[in-house]
């Protein structure tokens, strides 16, 4: 998620949705648990929210090129070759 957006290749318009989800992505965050080594994200601050940062990042976990969202956004992944 992060080379995606660090690259531009997220486009989206700016609405109330989009302008939420921005503020979630401000505080999300990747930290690493010492004794296990795995990985948690999301937002840890109490207070703050990171569903929709959370949805993005599993929309695009998958796929590496670029996401569109919009009303013609074609919302299926397309088909591997």
């Amino acid at each position: 998620l992060q080379a995606i957006l660090q690259s531009g290749r997220l486009h989206a318009p700016r609405d109330p949705l989009m302008e939420a989800m921005i503020a979630e992505l401000k505080t999300y965050e990747i930290r690493i648990k010492p004794d296990t080594g795995h990985e948690q994200t999301g937002a840890f601050q109490v207070g703050t929210h990171d569903d929709l940062a959370t949805a993005l990042a599993l929309a695009v976990s998958s796929e590496h090129q670029s996401v569109t969202y919009g009303p013609d956004a074609n919302l299926l992944p397309s088909p591997r070759m």
